[in-house]
Protein backbone atom coordinates (compact mmCIF):
# COMPACT_ATOMS: atom_id res chain seq x y z
CA UNK A 1 0.00 0.00 0.00
CA UNK A 2 1.30 3.42 -0.91
CA UNK A 3 2.27 5.77 1.87
CA UNK A 4 0.26 8.97 1.41
CA UNK A 5 0.99 12.09 3.39
CA UNK A 6 -1.99 14.15 4.49
CA UNK A 7 -1.22 16.53 1.63
CA UNK A 8 -2.40 14.00 -0.94
CA UNK A 9 -5.98 14.31 0.20
CA UNK A 10 -6.40 18.07 0.12
CA UNK A 11 -6.11 20.94 -2.30
CA UNK A 12 -2.32 21.31 -2.07
CA UNK A 13 -1.81 18.31 -4.38
CA UNK A 14 -2.69 18.65 -8.06
CA UNK A 15 -3.99 15.05 -8.27
CA UNK A 16 -6.28 15.16 -5.24
CA UNK A 17 -9.90 14.18 -5.81
CA UNK A 18 -12.22 17.18 -5.70
CA UNK A 19 -15.64 17.14 -4.06
CA UNK A 20 -18.23 19.31 -2.39
CA UNK A 21 -21.70 19.07 -0.92
CA UNK A 22 -24.08 22.03 -0.87
CA UNK A 23 -27.54 22.43 0.66
CA UNK A 24 -30.16 24.92 1.68
CA UNK A 25 -32.81 24.59 4.34
CA UNK A 26 -34.45 27.83 3.24
CA UNK A 27 -37.74 27.92 1.42
CA UNK A 28 -37.16 29.74 -1.86
CA UNK A 29 -39.35 31.18 -4.56
CA UNK A 30 -37.61 30.42 -7.87
CA UNK A 31 -39.23 32.04 -10.93
CA UNK A 32 -39.52 30.03 -14.12
CA UNK A 33 -36.58 30.91 -16.34
CA UNK A 34 -37.96 29.87 -19.68
CA UNK A 35 -36.28 27.28 -21.86
CA UNK A 36 -32.90 29.04 -21.60
CA UNK A 37 -33.04 29.95 -17.91
CA UNK A 38 -32.05 33.39 -16.69
CA UNK A 39 -30.02 34.78 -13.81
CA UNK A 40 -33.15 35.43 -11.72
CA UNK A 41 -34.04 31.71 -11.89
CA UNK A 42 -30.90 30.51 -10.06
CA UNK A 43 -31.23 28.33 -6.95
CA UNK A 44 -29.39 29.47 -3.80
CA UNK A 45 -27.37 27.08 -1.61
CA UNK A 46 -24.32 27.04 0.66
CA UNK A 47 -21.50 24.59 1.45
CA UNK A 48 -22.55 21.81 3.84
CA UNK A 49 -19.24 19.93 3.93
CA UNK A 50 -15.53 20.40 3.52
CA UNK A 51 -14.74 21.53 -0.02
CA UNK A 52 -11.72 20.02 -1.77
CA UNK A 53 -10.77 21.43 -5.17
CA UNK A 54 -14.22 23.00 -5.41
CA UNK A 55 -15.05 26.63 -4.61
CA UNK A 56 -18.18 28.55 -3.71
CA UNK A 57 -19.22 32.02 -4.84
CA UNK A 58 -22.32 32.77 -2.78
CA UNK A 59 -25.16 32.55 -2.94
CA UNK A 60 -25.46 30.18 -5.93
CA UNK A 61 -22.27 29.31 -7.81
CA UNK A 62 -19.80 26.40 -7.59
CA UNK A 63 -16.35 26.57 -9.19
CA UNK A 64 -13.87 23.80 -9.96
CA UNK A 65 -10.10 24.15 -9.67
CA UNK A 66 -9.03 21.35 -12.01
CA UNK A 67 -9.91 20.29 -15.54
CA UNK A 68 -11.59 16.90 -15.12
CA UNK A 69 -14.78 14.87 -15.40
CA UNK A 70 -17.27 15.54 -12.59
CA UNK A 71 -20.39 13.74 -11.40
CA UNK A 72 -23.00 16.29 -10.29
CA UNK A 73 -26.25 15.29 -8.60
CA UNK A 74 -28.93 17.76 -7.57
CA UNK A 75 -32.15 17.28 -5.61
CA UNK A 76 -34.99 19.75 -5.09
CA UNK A 77 -38.07 19.46 -2.89
CA UNK A 78 -40.69 21.62 -4.56
CA UNK A 79 -44.24 22.66 -5.26
CA UNK A 80 -45.48 24.89 -8.06
CA UNK A 81 -47.37 28.14 -7.71
CA UNK A 82 -48.87 29.21 -11.01
CA UNK A 83 -50.52 27.63 -14.01
CA UNK A 84 -48.19 24.70 -14.70
CA UNK A 85 -47.92 21.41 -12.85
CA UNK A 86 -44.48 20.61 -14.18
CA UNK A 87 -41.06 21.79 -13.07
CA UNK A 88 -37.77 21.60 -14.93
CA UNK A 89 -34.24 22.53 -13.94
CA UNK A 90 -30.78 22.35 -15.50
CA UNK A 91 -27.15 23.04 -14.70
CA UNK A 92 -25.39 25.94 -16.38
CA UNK A 93 -21.61 26.07 -16.86
CA UNK A 94 -20.21 29.53 -17.49
CA UNK A 95 -23.79 30.70 -18.23
CA UNK A 96 -24.33 28.00 -20.89
CA UNK A 97 -27.09 25.44 -20.35
CA UNK A 98 -25.89 21.84 -20.19
CA UNK A 99 -28.52 20.03 -22.25
CA UNK A 100 -27.84 16.62 -20.73
CA UNK A 101 -28.48 18.05 -17.24
CA UNK A 102 -32.12 18.98 -17.92
CA UNK A 103 -34.56 17.16 -15.66
CA UNK A 104 -38.24 17.71 -15.05
CA UNK A 105 -41.08 16.32 -12.99
CA UNK A 106 -44.84 16.51 -12.70
CA UNK A 107 -45.64 18.25 -9.43
CA UNK A 108 -48.74 17.68 -7.33
CA UNK A 109 -49.54 21.22 -6.19
CA UNK A 110 -50.83 20.01 -2.82
CA UNK A 111 -48.11 17.61 -1.68
CA UNK A 112 -45.12 18.59 -3.79
CA UNK A 113 -42.51 16.42 -5.43
CA UNK A 114 -38.81 15.64 -5.31
CA UNK A 115 -36.83 16.30 -8.48
CA UNK A 116 -33.45 14.59 -8.91
CA UNK A 117 -30.98 15.27 -11.71
CA UNK A 118 -27.60 13.64 -12.31
CA UNK A 119 -24.98 14.20 -15.00
CA UNK A 120 -21.29 13.67 -15.78
CA UNK A 121 -19.64 16.77 -17.25
CA UNK A 122 -16.12 17.38 -18.55
CA UNK A 123 -15.26 20.75 -17.05
CA UNK A 124 -12.27 23.01 -17.62
CA UNK A 125 -10.50 24.50 -14.61
CA UNK A 126 -12.22 27.64 -13.36
CA UNK A 127 -15.69 26.64 -14.58
CA UNK A 128 -18.62 28.33 -12.80
CA UNK A 129 -21.66 26.08 -12.24
CA UNK A 130 -25.15 27.05 -11.14
CA UNK A 131 -28.59 25.42 -11.05
CA UNK A 132 -31.56 27.22 -12.65
CA UNK A 133 -35.23 26.75 -13.32
CA UNK A 134 -35.92 26.31 -17.01
CA UNK A 135 -39.67 26.02 -16.44
CA UNK A 136 -42.32 28.25 -18.00
CA UNK A 137 -42.01 31.99 -17.47
CA UNK A 138 -44.59 33.12 -14.94
CA UNK A 139 -44.41 29.93 -12.86
CA UNK A 140 -43.02 30.07 -9.36
CA UNK A 141 -41.14 27.01 -8.13
CA UNK A 142 -41.52 26.98 -4.36
CA UNK A 143 -38.70 25.05 -2.71
CA UNK A 144 -40.12 23.50 0.45
CA UNK A 145 -38.12 23.19 3.66
CA UNK A 146 -40.71 21.59 5.92
CA UNK A 147 -41.97 18.00 5.91
CA UNK A 148 -44.27 16.80 8.69
CA UNK A 149 -43.08 19.62 10.94
CA UNK A 150 -39.37 18.91 10.37
CA UNK A 151 -37.00 21.39 8.73
CA UNK A 152 -35.43 19.58 5.77
CA UNK A 153 -33.13 20.42 2.88
CA UNK A 154 -35.02 22.18 0.10
CA UNK A 155 -32.05 21.68 -2.23
CA UNK A 156 -28.86 19.62 -2.26
CA UNK A 157 -26.03 19.47 -4.76
CA UNK A 158 -23.18 16.95 -4.71
CA UNK A 159 -20.19 17.38 -7.01
CA UNK A 160 -17.46 14.75 -7.22
CA UNK A 161 -14.44 14.62 -9.48
CA UNK A 162 -14.22 11.30 -11.34
CA UNK A 163 -10.82 11.68 -12.99
CA UNK A 164 -7.59 13.13 -11.65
Amino acid sequence: MANHSSCCFNSCCPNSPAYGYFTSQDSQQIPGGGHLGNLASRVNFAPASTLEGVGYIGPNTITVAQTADYLITYTLLLTIEGGSTEASFALFVNNVIQNNSKFGVFVDTLTGQELVGQVILSLPAGSAIDLRSIGPLGDINALRNNEEGQIVNSVSILIRQLSV
